[in-house]
């Protein structure tokens, strides 16, 4: 089914649930992979944790290697998003976008009719 559309596939709370290392391989090996968005309890500890600060810094490594956007997810402080930039500036990342309470809080969603 991907074979034909024109999709962005991005896969939600990479380092959590069940998104693998092996099908996000797979998935940028055939060029169906897109956008990877680290997991938010991961990002939101890294000031805290030196053990959750390298796996950030692992899985921004994973994502550049396999060519993909990365967004971070749950960036809720100034200090916060300084040190995702540190990350994202160490590994020389070119596609790294930030998400959270930080920039913006959750809106409704806007759903209009086309069919008028």
């Amino acid at each position: 089914m991907l074979e034909k559309g024109n999709l962005t596939l991005a896969f939600d709370d990479f380092g959590s649930g069940y998104t693998k290392f092996k099908t996000m391989a797979m998935l940028a090996h055939k060029k169906r992979a897109s956008i990877l968005k680290v997991d938010g309890e991961l990002v939101k500890e890294i000031l805290n944790s030196e053990i959750h600060e390298k796996v950030v810094k692992s899985v921004t490594e994973f994502g550049k290697v396999l060519g993909l956007s990365l967004v971070f997810e749950n960036i809720s402080t100034e200090k916060l998003l300084k040190k995702v930039k540190q990350i994202v500036n160490s590994k020389g990342l070119d596609k790294a976008y930030g998400q959270g309470f930080y920039f913006a809080t959750p809106q409704p969603a806007v759903v209009q009719p086309l069919n008028n």
